[in-house]
């Protein structure tokens, strides 16, 4: 793993290179990753001291940890991951729900989670790791990158934000759903919200977005609501001067869910990053594009050739 090589900065931080789906896309079969999964990929539980967190790892080589976003869960990395294995230990886990893991949700605090992840990294023996943080847990990243940099030598975002108030009403139902038993695909308005996060001018195949829906679905209410409530006390600006591992952000530019502020916000403090656009994608590429996302991923993790 390499940790001594930067990129340079971006003098266009205002714009971001685009990647068109189009150039790179290939057929991609959902089914086949998904036995590859089950075939090759192990599972484990890990009591935090806060939570049983449960894990997958797949694949060899430099150990690149997963964090899923507010209203995710581990599985849904499976199609970037099964693109990835050649190349890197993929791990991912599922942040504390509250369901059947004996987390407390109303006790836990962002720095909390970021303890989790370096927890999980000490079990399975990962002293430095890559990290790629999917919007909420692109919030996890950062702070993990801030603390431990030593640790961390270089991250993928994607959907990312630093900090991202809820708005009065958002504020209010999340308030009210930390009461809410059942998962999201229990909700009235599921499918309408869930088009923010999956909707594109140029659709990603039909079996992908069900599996998104699918996957998004189980997660708990209470979890997501729990999560949005920390997301609306949270401000990690300050702290972006701080991290100057080298990062890459990655967005769709139909992202209906992260505004282009947020993005402005991480390109103009971090003294390392810059930024790719996937176009006629929205907020959740890992599941609408993984084959671009994998690509992108791939190549930013592969060190530049000596000579």
């Amino acid at each position: 793993m390499e940790t001594g090589s930067r990129q340079s900065r971006p003098e266009e931080h205002a714009c971001c290179t685009r990647a068109d789906p189009r150039s790179s896309r290939s057929s991609f079969c959902l089914d086949d990753s998904l036995r590859q999964f089950e075939k090759e990929a192990t599972h484990g539980t890990l009591d935090t001291g806060r939570y049983r967190c449960s894990y997958y790892v797949w694949g060899s080589g430099p150990p690149l940890l997963f964090i899923h976003g507010a209203g995710d869960i581990a599985r849904g990395f499976i199609p970037v991951i099964s693109l990835l294995a050649g190349h890197c230990r993929c791990i991912a886990y599922d942040l504390p729900s509250g369901r059947n893991d004996g987390a407390r949700l109303k006790e836990y605090r962002h720095p909390d989670l970021v303890a989790d992840l370096f927890c999980l990294l000490d079990h399975l023996s990962a002293p430095r790791a890559y990290v790629l943080g999917s919007s909420f847990g692109s919030t996890i990243a950062l702070a993990a990158m801030a603390s431990r940099p030593e640790r961390i030598p270089r991250a993928v975002l994607s959907g990312a934000f630093a900090c991202r108030g809820l708005a009065s009403l958002e504020l209010a139902l999340a308030r009210a759903a930390c009461y809410l038993p059942g998962s999201m695909s229990d909700l009235p308005f599921r499918r309408v919200a869930a088009r923010r996060a999956f909707d594109a001018p140029d659709s990603s195949p039909d079996e992908l977005r069900r599996f998104g829906l699918e996957s998004t679905g189980t997660s708990p209410v209470r979890a997501l609501a729990h999560r949005a409530l920390i997301v609306h006390k949270l401000d990690l600006r300050g702290i972006l001067r701080e991290i100057h591992q080298p990062v890459l952000i990655i967005n769709g530019d139909c992202d209906a869910v992260v505004s282009r502020s947020c993005q402005a916000d991480l390109l103009e403090r971090l003294p390392n990053a810059a930024c790719v656009e996937i176009k006629n994608c929205g907020h959740m590429a890992h599941y609408t594009h993984p084959r671009e996302m994998a690509e992108l991923i791939a190549h930013f993790l592969t060190p530049p050739s000596a000579g």
